[in-house]
C-alpha cells in the first residue's frame, strides 16, 4: 500500500511538473501566474488554519507561522502583479525581482525565528504585536520599492542580477541551511517523523530553489523556470505537511496535542477529585468522630485527630488554590504585575511560611544569598519556589537538607534547589510537567500530593519566558535550576 501511494505521489508531482512546463512553453506568464498562485493559496490556507485555531490550540509558534506566511503570500502576489510583462504597473523596473528578494527575506527569517527564537518559549497568546510587526515591515517593502524607489536595484536590464540581488540569495540559503540542520536534530521532537521529512524537505528545496535564482540573467530562462519549479515543489511539502495532514489526519499534526491535552486534562481531572475526596473524607471522619457524645478521647489522641484535621484542611486549601491559579493563567485571566523583585527577600518570606513543616521534619536549609534584584512578578516568583520547596521537603527524609542558590547567566537568572531527598527515576522525572501523566506519590512520611503544584511552576515560569530544568536519579536526591530573564516578555 505504501509503495502504492508513494509511486501515486511521484506519478501526480511529474504531471503536475509536466504540465507547468508546457505551460511555460506556451506562456510563460500564464506559467508565472499559475505558479506563484500556487504558493500564495497554500500559504493563505496556513494561515487561515492557524488562525482559526489559535484559541484551542497550545502551539501558539504555528499561529505565529501562519501569520507569517499570509504576509509571504502578499509580497509574493505583488511580485506577480510585477513582473516583466504584466503591464500593470506603468513603469518597468523590474518590481518583481525587488518584491522576491523581500518576500524570500521574510520567509527565512520567519522559518529562522519558528525554529531558534521560539525553541524554547513560544510567543503569547497576543498576535496583535505581531501582525503589527508583519503589516510594518510590509509597508515599509512596499513603499521603498513601489513609491519611494529607494530599495536597492535587483535587476538590470540586458545585464542581469545585481550584486546585492546575488549576495542577498546567498544570505537566505545560508539561513535555510542552518534551519534544516537544526529541524534535522530535533528530529526526535516532533509528534511524526513524516512531518518532520516533509518540513525539513520543503525547507530543503527552497534553499535549492534560491540557488538557481543566483544564475539566471533572464527573468524568461531556463534558471528561473527552474528555480519556480522547485518552489512548487517546496509548497507542494508544505501543503502535504501542513494543510493536507491537519485535515485528514489531526492525530498526527501539530494539531495532535489539542486531542491529547483534553485526555489529559480528563486524567488530571480524575486525580484531584480523587484528591479532594480524599482529603474532604478525613476532615468529615475525624469531625463526625469528635462530636460523638458517647466517644471520649485521651489529651493525645485529640492533638492528633487536631493535628491530622489541620493538615488534611491544609492540603485542600492548597490544592484548591493551585487549581484556581492555574486555571486562570491558562485562560489568560491572571495578568502579570511586574515589578523589581528581591530574590534573596522572596526566598527568606517564603521558607518562613514553611518553617513549620521544615521544623516538623527536621530538614537544615541552605540558603547563599546572590543579592539580585530582577523584573517580574512576586506573587508567581514566590509559587514558583514555595511549590518547588513543598516537593523537597516532602520527599527529603527526617534531618535531611535542602541547599538554595541564585547564580547568574548573562542576561538570566539561574535558581538552583537541591535536596537530598529520596530523587526519582527519568520516567516521573519526564512526568512531572505533563498534564494527567503526574505520577502521585507519598512523601517519606506519608504525606500526600498530587503533582499539581508542579505544573503550576512549570506555567508561571513560561510565563516569565524563563526554563526549567530537573536532575535527579534514585537515592540521589533532585535538583530543580530555573532560569529566568531579567526583563521576563510582556504577557
Amino acid at each position: 500500500m505504501k509503495r502504492s501511494k508513494r509511486i501515486g505521489t511521484a506519478v501526480f508531482l511529474l504531471t503536475v511538473i509536466s504540465t507547468f512546463i508546457l505551460m511555460s512553453r506556451y506562456n510563460y506568464l500564464l506559467f508565472h501566474v499559475f505558479a506563484e498562485g500556487y504558493s500564495i493559496l497554500i500559504a493563505l490556507a496556513m494561515f487561515l488554519i492557524a488562525w482559526n485555531a489559535r484559541e484551542i490550540t497550545s502551539d501558539t509558534r504555528l499561529v505565529f507561522l501562519g501569520i507569517a506566511y499570509a504576509f509571504i503570500a502578499v509580497l509574493d502576489a505583488f511580485h506577480t502583479l510585477a513582473y516583466t510583462g504584466m503591464n500593470i504597473f506603468p513603469d518597468e523596473k523590474f518590481y518583481a525581482n525587488q518584491t522576491w528578494i523581500a518576500a524570500r527575506f521574510m520567509e527565512a527569517a520567519s522559518l529562522w525565528a519558528y525554529t531558534f527564537v521560539y525553541r524554547r518559549k513560544a510567543p503569547s497568546r497576543n498576535y496583535v504585536p505581531i501582525i503589527l510587526v508583519y503589516t510594518g515591515l510590509t509597508l515599509i517593502v512596499v513603499y521603498s520599492i513601489f513609491i519611494a524607489g529607494i530599495f536597492p536595484v535587483c535587476f538590470v536590464a540586458g545585464q542581469g542580477q545585481t550584486e546585492f540581488k546575488i549576495f542577498s540569495e546567498y544570505i537566505i540559503i545560508l539561513v535555510l541551511i542552518i534551519v534544516a540542520v537544526h529541524l534535522y536534530r530535533r528530529r526526535k521532537s516532533f509528534t511524526s517523523p513524516y512531518i518532520h521529512r516533509l518540513l525539513t524537505a520543503s525547507v530543503v528545496v527552497t534553499a535549492f530553489s534560491e540557488a538557481f535564482f543566483t544564475l539566471y540573467i533572464d527573468n524568461f530562462g531556463i534558471t528561473n523556470l527552474i528555480g519556480h519549479l522547485l518552489k512548487i515543489l517546496s509548497f507542494y511539502f508544505l501543503y502535504k505537511a501542513i494543510i493536507e495532514t491537519s485535515i485528514r489526519t489531526p492525530y498526527q499534526t501539530i494539531f495532535a496535542e489539542l486531542n491529547d491535552t483534553n485526555h489529559q486534562k480528563d486524567r488530571l481531572i480524575s486525580v484531584l477529585g480523587h484528591d479532594l475526596t480524599n482529603s474532604l473524607s478525613g476532615i468529615h471522619s475525624n469531625l463526625e468522630l469528635l462530636n460523638r457524645p458517647n466517644i471520649s478521647f485521651s489529651e493525645d489522641e485529640r492533638r492528633e485527630m487536631f493535628r491530622m484535621l489541620k493538615e488534611s484542611s491544609a492540603h485542600t486549601l492548597e490544592l484548591l488554590g493551585n487549581i484556581l491559579s492555574w486555571a486562570r493563567s491558562l485562560q489568560g485571566l491572571l495578568e502579570m504585575e511586574e515589578t523589581e523583585i528581591d530574590i534573596d527577600s522572596l526566598i527568606e518570606d517564603t521558607l518562613d511560611g514553611l518553617s513549620p513543616a521544615l521544623d516538623r521534619k527536621e530538614i537544615r536549609v541552605r540558603h547563599t544569598p546572590h543579592e539580585r534584584i530582577i523584573n517580574g512578578d512576586s506573587h508567581m516568583l514566590s509559587a514558583i519556589i514555595r511549590n518547588i520547596l513543598t516537593n523537597s521537603i516532602k520527599y527529603t527524609p527526617r534531618g535531611g537538607e535542602i541547599f538554595i542558590e541564585c547564580r547568574a547567566a548573562e542576561k538570566d537568572l539561574e535558581l538552583h534547589i537541591r535536596d537530598t531527598g529520596i530523587g526519582m527515576d527519568k520516567e516521573t522525572r519526564d512526568s512531572l510537567f505533563t498534564v494527567g501523566t503526574v505520577k502521585r506519590r507519598k512523601g517519606t512520611e506519608e504525606e500526600k500530593g498530587s503533582g499539581f503544584g508542579l505544573l503550576l511552576v512549570d506555567e508561571f515560569v513560561k510565563r516569565h519566558g524563563g526554563s526549567i530544568e530537573v536532575i535527579s536519579a534514585p537515592g540521589e536526591g533532585s535538583e530543580f535550576v530555573i532560569r529566568l530573564p531579567e526583563n521576563p516578555p510582556v504577557a
